[in-house]
């Protein structure tokens, strides 16, 4: 690879990662101010969840016992609250999504393209290079994997 080729491919890592620390702070923000809501019952029981998908409200409508038996509210609410936290992960997902799309396209190139000894392993110290902004994981059946993740 000539030196003019390897300068062009590092500019454009260099701008990628700019790119990505200067929208991180941002995405961040907005992450911490995102909500997402689920309900259940035609809509009687409604259960929102916020980004660490902690339930930070519960609500009840009157008419809810018009209509349905004390003993099954207990399931209703969990149902709520599973669709609150699908709900969250599709915003999640699509709030990471250009980051994530920016990390691969930055670890492609310093992969394939700058042969600089130890250039992936700096630029993959820097928080916005890692995995913690990776999608959710997601079993075959489409629905949120319910056990933990481990990551390498």
């Amino acid at each position: 690879m000539s030196n003019d080729s390897m300068r062009h491919e590092l500019e454009h890592v260099l701008a990628l990662v700019e790119e990505q620390m200067r929208d991180f702070s941002a995405m961040r923000q907005k992450q911490a101010e995102l909500t997402g809501t689920g309900s259940a019952a035609e809509g009687s029981v409604e259960v929102t969840v916020n980004a660490q998908q902690m339930v930070i409200k519960t609500e009840i409508d009157e008419s809810y016992l018009d209509d349905h038996e004390i003993t099954e509210l207990g399931d209703l609410i969990t149902e709520a609250a599973q669709a609150a936290a699908r709900e969250m992960q599709r915003k999640l997902s699509e709030l990471i999504g250009p980051m994530n799309q920016r990390r691969q396209e930055v670890r492609a190139l310093t992969g394939k393209a700058v042969g600089l000894p130890g250039f992936h392993d700096v630029l993959s110290r820097l928080g916005v290079l890692t995995d913690q902004f990776a999608e959710p994981a997601v079993a075959e059946s489409g629905e949120p994997n319910r056990f933990p993740v481990i990551r390498k």
